[in-house]
């Protein structure tokens, strides 16, 4: 049978860092202005205590979003994080990626301690968000739990436990 997934997702923790491993279904890679309106993986993640509207009053800023970008119009794989209103590099955010048959694979090692997650931490909240583009250039957008504005509140995001370290 064929998948209609537009993605696979993987995460564990190596160490001290996060490891990410999705593979993209894409017919068409895009390069856009800013990172998800073109090719580009979403990662959004927050400390498991971090689930409620109170609880991320009560610690701004924990939130991270990073951005896995595939090597596009000529342009190497790249990584940034949102930072207020732009997006910014850093040299501790580590990322790979190949091109393959129907897309594209993006790995990245992120460290714990950048995601302002404890490197000792049972769980973890996340949501993987894709943007895609069919061959005719149609914009296709998923996320992995659904989450309604992943940008904004860590509110839908599922709990990803760890285990076996």
């Amino acid at each position: 049978a064929r998948s209609l997934a537009l993605a696979e997702v993987a995460l564990a923790v190596a160490g001290e860092d996060l490891a990410v491993l999705v593979k993209v279904k894409e017919a068409r890679l895009v390069s856009g202005p800013r990172p998800w309106e073109g090719s580009c993986v979403e990662l959004f993640l927050a400390g498991a205590g971090e689930r409620t509207e109170a609880a991320r009053a009560a610690a701004p800023g924990e939130l991270r979003q990073v951005f896995l970008v595939p090597p596009v119009s000529g342009q190497p794989v790249r990584v940034a994080f949102q930072d207020g209103d732009r997006q910014a590099a850093d040299p501790s955010l580590r990322v790979a990626a190949r091109l393959t048959a129907d897309g594209y694979e993006v790995a990245a090692l992120l460290p714990l301690a950048f995601l302002r997650i404890g490197a000792r931490a049972d769980a973890l909240l996340a949501e993987v968000a894709v943007t895609a583009h069919r061959a005719g250039g149609a914009r296709l957008r998923g996320t992995l739990f659904g989450a309604p504005r992943p940008y904004c509140s860590p509110a839908g995001y599922g709990t990803v436990q760890v285990e076996d370290r």
